[in-house]
C-alpha cells in the first residue's frame, strides 16, 4: 500500500469491509520501508477506524503499533501508548509482563496500576463508578507499601518468594506472518512478574486493593469491607470446625431470602447465624445507611420465621455461648 494514500481511500477501505486489512500489505514491506515509515501509517489507521467505529481494524492497529514501539525501543512511547483507558481493563499476562519488563529495563519504579492488576481482580460498582479516584488510592497505597521495602520490583524479585522466568521477547505476531520472512529485533527480555505476584503475592495485593476501595466506600458511608468479612470468616471456621459432620455454608442464599444472604447457613438443620458488628446498632456510617441496615435486618428476621428458620446473632469475638446454643438446637431437632 503506498505511503501516499488519500485519507478518503482510507475511509472508503474502513467503511467497506471487503478487505480490513489490506494495511497488512505496508506492515510486510517494514524492510524497505522502515519501521517508522510503517508505524506513522499504522498510527493513521487506527486514527480513522477508531473514527469509522471500525473495531476489528482499531484492535489489529493497537497491537502491531505496540510491537513498532518495541522494536524501534521508543520504550515510554510504548508505555504510554499501551496504558488501558480504564483501571479495571484487566491486560492480560503478557501485556501485564511486557509492561513491568519494560518499566525495569529503563530504571523506572514498576507502576502501581500494573502491579494492582496482576491479580485480575474483580472490581464492584462502587469502584468502577469511582475509577479515577479508586485509580489514585491505589497508586498511593502501593506505593507507601513498597516504599520501604525497596519498591515493587525488590519486592518482586526477593528469590525467597519464587523464582522469575526470564526470555527474550521476539513479537507476539511471528507465528502470523504478518511481518513478512522476517522480524525487527527485539532487545527487551521479557521476566514472567505476573506468576510470582499471583502466586506468592496474592492475598497482599487483593488487601491493598480492598484497602483502597474501603477509603471510597468511607467517603459513601458504606462499612470496610475487609473488616467484615474478617470476622464472618473467623466464626464460619469456627462453627465448621465445631460441626464436621454437617455442611455449613458461607453467605448461604435460600431461594426465599431474595438477594440477601445469610452469613452463616446450615440447611440441615433450618439454622442461620448472623454476625452483627456496631454499625448494626448505632449510625457509625451516617444516619441513612443504618436505616437501611434496620430494614434488612427486619426483613431478613420477617422471612426466617417465616421459613421456620432458627436465626442466632452474634455480637461477641468470643463464640463459645453462640456454639453451646447452636449445639442445643440440633440436638433438639435430631431428637
Amino acid at each position: 500500500m503506498d505511503m501516499a494514500v488519500e485519507s478518503n481511500e482510507f475511509s472508503q477501505f474502513l467503511t467497506s469491509q471487503k478487505n480490513p486489512y489490506i494495511f497488512i500489505e505496508c506492515v510486510n514491506k517494514w524492510e524497505t520501508l522502515g519501521l517508522n515509515r510503517v508505524l506513522d501509517c499504522l498510527y493513521h489507521v487506527r486514527k480513522l477506524s477508531k473514527k469509522y467505529k471500525n473495531h476489528t481494524v482499531y484492535s489489529v492497529c493497537n497491537e502491531l503499533i505496540c510491537e513498532c514501539l518495541l522494536a524501534l525501543e521508543k520504550y515510554r512511547e510504548y508505555l504510554d501508548y499501551s496504558t488501558p483507558e480504564k483501571i479495571y481493563s484487566i491486560n492480560d499476562i503478557e501485556r501485564t509482563n511486557i509492561r513491568l519488563s519494560v518499566q525495569k529495563y529503563i530504571g523506572e519504579e514498576a507502576n502501581p496500576i500494573d502491579i494492582y492488576r496482576t491479580h485480575f481482580p474483580i472490581q464492584s460498582k462502587i469502584v468502577k463508578s469511582n475509577a479515577k479516584l479508586f485509580e489514585i488510592k491505589i497508586s498511593e497505597i502501593f506505593d507507601s507499601y513498597a516504599k520501604d521495602k525497596g519498591g515493587w520490583f525488590s519486592i518482586l524479585e526477593n528469590k525467597k518468594i519464587g523464582v522469575l522466568q526470564k526470555g527474550l521477547y521476539r513479537g507476539s505476531f511471528k507465528t502470523n506472518n504478518l511481518w513478512g520472512k522476517t522480524i525487527p529485533s527485539f532487545k527487551i527480555h521479557i521476566i514472567d512478574y505476573v506468576s510470582v505476584a499471583m502466586k506468592e503475592l496474592h492475598a497482599t495485593i487483593k488487601n491493598l486493593s480492598t484497602k483502597a476501595e474501603n477509603v471510597i466506600r468511607n467517603e459513601y458511608g458504606l462499612s470496610p469491607i475487609a473488616e467484615k468479612w474478617r470476622t464472618e470468616t473467623l466464626l464460619f471456621r469456627r462453627i465448621r470446625k465445631e460441626f464436621p459432620g454437617i455442611k455449613v455454608v458461607l453467605h448461604g442464599r435460600p431461594v426465599w431470602l431474595g438477594k440477601q444472604h445469610f452469613d452463616i447457613w446450615i440447611p440441615e438443620y433450618n439454622i442461620a447465624i448472623e454476625y452483627q458488628g456496631l454499625y448494626h446498632f448505632e449510625p457509625v456510617n451516617g444516619i441513612k445507611e443504618f436505616e437501611k441496615n434496620v430494614e434488612r435486618d427486619k426483613r431478613k428476621l420477617f422471612l426466617a420465621t417465616k421459613n421456620g428458620v432458627d436465626l442466632f446473632y452474634e455480637t461477641s469475638s468470643n463464640h463459645d455461648e453462640l456454639v453451646a446454643k447452636i449445639k442445643s438446637r440440633i440436638i433438639e431437632k435430631r431428637y
